[in-house]
């Protein structure tokens, strides 16, 4: 039998000061795997994605992203983010819970910038995962579903995570786009009458 190989990257600084960047920089056309054994932890960063900024692909089968700060995310993308649970992964990986703003104690795990998205590449129900949108609006497509991947196990996935954003939007789960969660009047007849003086 195999045996996985662990990977502990802290990126607290020994003066305790906030860094200026992120643990993991991925540029556009590069791409980044993160597999199980592998933990990005610890950086408070003044940049958005103290853990990893995307610009390019990467690919998330398992690990763990835990306890980061900064001004937008952990992991900060606006190119594709793909995740999927790894064979060798434990049940709950891969996780992505517990980052946090730097302005103030509020969950900022995933954050999608500028087109960023993330792609539901294999059947997990995983509900370590949180994510935001950047800028969000109605069509938005967060997530993208594979041919290869039924709607339901898609579904699934997409319902199992947590949307930490704006909560004046919500996810339709079977497109993966942002939807308004404000109430909406519908006028049935609209035409109106003159009162007679």
């Amino acid at each position: 039998s195999s045996e996985i190989g662990k990977l502990s990257v802290e990126g607290k600084k020994d003066d305790e000061t906030a860094a200026d960047g992120s643990i993991v920089s991925v540029e556009a056309g590069a791409k980044f795997v993160m597999t199980t054994g592998v933990t990005l932890s610890k950086n408070v960063s003044t940049a958005a994605g103290a853990a990893v900024k995307n610009s390019g692909k990467l690919v998330i089968t398992g690990g763990e992203i835990k306890d980061n700060v900064s001004t937008g995310g952990a992991v900060y993308s606006t190119g594709t983010i793909s995740l999927e649970q790894g064979t060798d992964a434990a049940a709950d990986e891969p996780k992505i819970i517990e980052n946090y703003t730097s302005a103030e104690n509020v969950k900022s795990n995933i954050v999608l910038g500028q087109q960023g998205s993330i792609i539901i590449a294999g059947a997990f129900e995983n509900q370590n995962i949180g994510y935001s949108v950047e800028n969000p609006a109605v069509d938005y497509t967060v997530f993208q579903k594979p041919e290869s991947l039924d709607a339901d196990a898609f579904a699934k996935a997409v319902n199992a995570m947590s949307y930490e954003g704006d909560q004046s939007y919500g996810i339709n789960t079977a497109t993966g786009q942002l939807v308004s969660n404000r109430p909406t009047v519908n006028i049935d007849n609209p035409t109106s009458k003159e009162a007679n003086t």
